[in-house]
């Protein structure tokens, strides 16, 4: 199980999207495993279309990424949103 959630740069709750990997998931296999109890790692790409969970695109700032796997915090990221005619993200 996965949770991938956003907050804004004051720690505010933005959105969330979570599901459920299988251990014999596409993202696991490679030339030498087959599924998750012998994989080196996991790599995955996760999409947020900048809205909020009420459905209203997010101003401009930075937002805080983070994934959650089985409960546990792995990877938090911080990414700049700028808006302008149409949304740009800022690295």
């Amino acid at each position: 199980r996965y949770q991938f959630m956003v907050f804004d740069h004051l720690g505010q709750f933005v959105t969330r999207k979570y599901g459920v990997i299988e251990c014999t998931s596409q993202y696991f296999q490679t030339n030498d495993s087959r599924d998750c109890k012998n994989s080196r790692g996991l790599k995955i790409g996760i999409k947020w279309n900048y809205k909020t969970i009420q459905g209203r695109f997010v101003g401009t700032g930075v937002y805080i990424l983070a994934l959650q796997i089985e409960n546990r915090r792995l990877v938090t990221h911080q990414v700049a949103v700028r808006r302008m005619n149409d949304l740009k993200v800022v690295k």
